[in-house]
Order: structure tokens, then C-alpha cells, then sequence
């Protein structure tokens, strides 16, 4: 699991990762102080899950979420100060999943990150098998792929392009094999 968390105080930072720790032992947790270094960090290494602030240095929470949005549809949760329904309604809008304010209970904001998880990684909580081709896997859960048994180190972009051909390979699979096994394909 990866989370990428932007967020001009360091100490809500801290915090933040400190749950996503807490919830996802041995995760890779990379913080971010504006919105710039973290469309960087996105473009550079993806992340399972992006927590940004609204109010920090340009651009702001909202300007990333849109740009993030534009190109995956990992996991976005917004925590900030504001809590005008505005506010609200321009982060959904802009493509976030979930929205918190501060202050908030370390445990609601734990609850959410695994809330959010569960949703993105599994279609009605049942766990995403990995796709086995040969001596080729491909892990949907954990971003890892592997070639004869060795990790194979893909770059955000690529392994991205990887899932998507690997799921069309499993629906083509899947409705072939229903096809046979109802008798439509003689």
C-alpha cells in the first residue's frame, strides 16, 4: 500500500501517516508540503491512496484532486479546516472521495482510509484475485508484478497500462468461458 498525503503542517502530516501506519503495517507513506511536490510525487510513483489538504501552498487541495483525477481514480480523501458546504461540494466536484475536517478523531480518520481502501480495491468487498499468465502475475492489491518469480520494477505509468490490458485479458477470458459453459460458442 502506498499513501501519498499533502499537507503544509507537518504535525497533521505526522498524524496522518501515523494512521495510515496503523492501519496498513508496512506501508510506504510519502509526504508532500504543497500541492506541486505532490503532483510530483503522483507523476513519479502513483499511490493507492492520496490524502491532500485544502490550504496549502499552489496548488491549492482542490487544483491537485482535479489533476489527480484527470489521469487515475485512486482514492482521494480531503481533510482540511473548512467546513463551508461550499468547500464541500467544490471538492466532491473536483473528484474527491471523502472529505474530513479538522480537528478530527484519529479513529474516524482511520475508519475512512480503510473505508476508501476497501472500496477502490475490491468491488463489493470481495478481494481482487491476481492475474497469473505462465510465469507472468500480476498482484491488483499490492501493485506488484513479477516475471519467473522475480519482482519486476515498473514505473506508475506502466504499471497502470499493465492493469488495464491484464483486466481486459480477464474479461475476454471470463466471457469466453461463460460462452462455453452455457453453449452460446459451438
Amino acid at each position: 500500500m502506498k499513501v501519498l498525503i499533502a499537507d503544509d503542517a507537518p504535525d497533521i502530516a505526522k498524524m496522518v501517516a501515523f494512521g495510515a501506519r496503523m492501519t496498513w503495517p508496512g506501508c510506504r507513506v510519502t509526504v508532500a508540503g504543497d500541492g506541486a511536490e505532490a503532483l510530483r510525487h503522483f507523476a513519479e510513483d502513483g499511490a493507492d491512496l492520496v490524502v491532500l489538504d485544502v490550504s496549502m501552498p499552489p496548488p491549492d487541495g482542490f487544483e491537485v484532486c482535479r489533476r489527480i483525477r484527470e489521469t487515475s481514480q485512486v482514492p482521494i480523501l480531503m481533510l482540511t479546516v473548512r467546513e463551508d458546504i461550499i468547500d464541500k461540494v467544490r471538492a466532491f466536484d473536483a473528484g474527491a472521495d471523502d472529505y474530513l475536517t479538522k480537528p478530527y478523531d484519529q479513529l474516524e480518520l482511520v475508519a475512512r482510509l480503510r473505508a476508501l481502501a476497501r472500496r477502490a480495491n475490491t468491488p463489493h468487498g470481495i478481494p481482487d484475485p491476481a492475474f497469473v499468465a505462465g510465469d507472468f502475475s500480476l498482484d491488483f492489491a499490492t501493485h506488484e508484478v513479477r516475471v519467473r518469480g522475480a519482482v519486476v520494477r515498473l514505473t506508475s505509468t506502466e504499471y497502470h497500462l499493465l492493469e488495464v490490458l491484464a483486466r481486459r485479458v480477464r474479461a475476454r477470458r471470463r466471457a469466453t468461458s461463460s460462452s462455453w459453459s452455457y453453449g452460446f460458442v459451438r
